[in-house]
């Protein structure tokens, strides 16, 4: 798996999440029969819970979008499977596991546990 896996992953995001996201904007009558007053309450129950989780899914398909537009950025400089950190090869797992990892495994636990600076954010 390569290129083709991310260019799959991005058409997915771009596709299923939007949908997705629409789905759950969607506000149907909430208890007609229980009158305006429980509805309300339903619907601001509803606002409460669910809008903070649409705005982190949000903001997890943009990070997202931005970490695959950045590996198909290093598939065009050919850079695609090495890692920033090290400039060692990323193992073919990781990539298949994650395929716009920016580093190696070893590499992306330092920085994890703070043992290694970041070389760009």
């Amino acid at each position: 798996m390569g290129p083709e896996f991310i260019f799959l992953l991005a058409f997915l995001v771009l596709v299923w999440l939007p949908v997705t996201i629409v789905f759950l904007r969607q506000r149907r009558p909430i208890a007609v029969k229980a009158g305006k007053k429980k509805a309300y309450r339903l619907n601001r129950r509803y606002r409460r819970y669910f809008k903070p989780t649409e705005r982190k899914m949000q903001d997890q398909a943009c990070r997202l979008l931005s970490e695959i537009d950045d590996a198909l950025q290093r598939i065009e400089d050919r850079k695609y499977g090495i890692c920033e950190g090290t400039d060692k090869p990323i193992s073919k797992a990781r990539l298949e596991a994650q395929p716009w990892a920016r580093y190696c495994v070893e590499h992306a636990q330092m920085l994890e546990q703070g043992q290694a600076g970041e070389q760009e954010q």
